[in-house]
């Protein structure tokens, strides 16, 4: 009985960690939109605001900024939070809202390569189906982008920037509602640790519109402790009966 009862435990925790959403990329933003539905848009403001000393990005920041007007609560779109380490001084200019190089408006950068690469870390309020973004020349000649997903997991790739100050597009799309963060970082072919702008994503948390939700943990234990129970008492009556024969 023992065993059995571990052995459900056991495939319980293995089919709660296996699951994990496919990854679909796209390139062209029209064909994303028109996958992934409603989505909010984060251009990052019209001008510069810069540096980002916090090193952190989202709806509440409240920054008096080197250059440009202060950044206040309210002025970047809630739902995601924008983060990367930071020296903490006014130069290097490590996390900025800049603006130019191609781009309409502000954008947001890293300018100044620290020893081991800057990372920028994308972390959603709620789990999302998909997000993407406008970026040109400045991320490099190539980036790494590493989705992490709600269920464990994780999915990592190598794209190839555009090689001239002309936006292109970049949008991955789960098959499940369970992104729930990112790391992204350029390879400083143009002196930037990374640069986008039009940061896109699906509404965060809850469950997305015609998909069915994953059977629970408990659920799924309860169900295997209840068939061991079944079996079990079957067992015993069957016992029962051979003794009194």
């Amino acid at each position: 009985m023992r065993k059995l009862i571990c052995l459900a435990l056991w495939s319980t925790l293995i089919v709660s960690a296996a699951h994990s959403g496919t990854i679909t990329q796209f390139t062209d933003r029209s064909t994303f939109d028109s996958a992934v539905g409603s989505t909010t848009v984060e251009d990052f403001t019209n001008g510069s605001h810069f540096p980002i000393t916090t090193g952190v990005l989202n709806s509440s920041t409240n920054l008096v900024v080197g250059s440009g007007s202060p950044i206040i609560p309210g002025m970047i779109q809630p739902g995601v939070t924008y983060s990367t380490t930071v020296s903490g001084n006014t130069y290097p200019y490590d996390f900025n809202i800049d603006a130019g190089g191609g781009f309409a408006g502000g954008f947001l950068d890293s300018l100044v390569q620290p020893n081991s690469g800057r990372v920028l870390t994308v972390t959603f309020d709620g789990p999302v189906t998909a997000f993407g973004f406008d970026t040109n020349y400045l991320m490099g000649n190539t980036f790494d982008i590493t989705i992490f997903f709600a269920g464990g997991g994780s999915f990592a790739d190598t794209i190839s920037a555009p090689a001239s100050a002309q936006l292109g597009f970049f949008g991955f799309q789960s098959s499940a509602k369970d992104i729930i963060s990112a790391n992204l970082h350029g390879d400083y072919g143009y002196g930037f640790g990374f640069a986008l702008d039009n940061f896109t994503f699906t509404e965060p948390g809850g469950t997305s519109p015609g998909e069915v939700p994953e059977p629970s943990t408990v659920v799924l234990l309860v169900s295997g402790l209840l068939g061991i129970g079944v079996w079990s008492r079957k067992k015993q009556a069957e016992e029962g009966v051979q003794n009194l024969v």
